[in-house]
């Protein structure tokens, strides 16, 4: 029995996966699409320390980039 497809796998740098992980934040105004990515990379890496640094990393990038969106840029909505 062959494991599920995992795109985290195909990875070459951790610099990749934070790009990936950036960019499911903000296809997806739900969060499911940045949900499952952590799941995938939690599933790679395997290292609590290592998995912790990348989401630390990529919640870094997420911030930078909506600080500098205009307001009305703002993907995700507030209920």
């Amino acid at each position: 029995m062959s494991n599920p497809f995992n795109p985290v796998d195909f990875m070459e740098s951790d610099d990749e996966i934070v790009d990936y992980l950036v960019e499911c934040w903000f296809d997806d105004p739900d969060g499911l699409t940045y949900l499952r990515a952590c799941e995938f990379v939690a599933s790679s890496v395997r290292d609590a320390k290592k998995y912790a640094w990348l989401i630390f990393l990529a919640v870094r990038q997420i911030t930078k980039r909506e600080k500098s969106q205009t307001p009305n840029d703002h993907k995700h909505a507030f209920a």
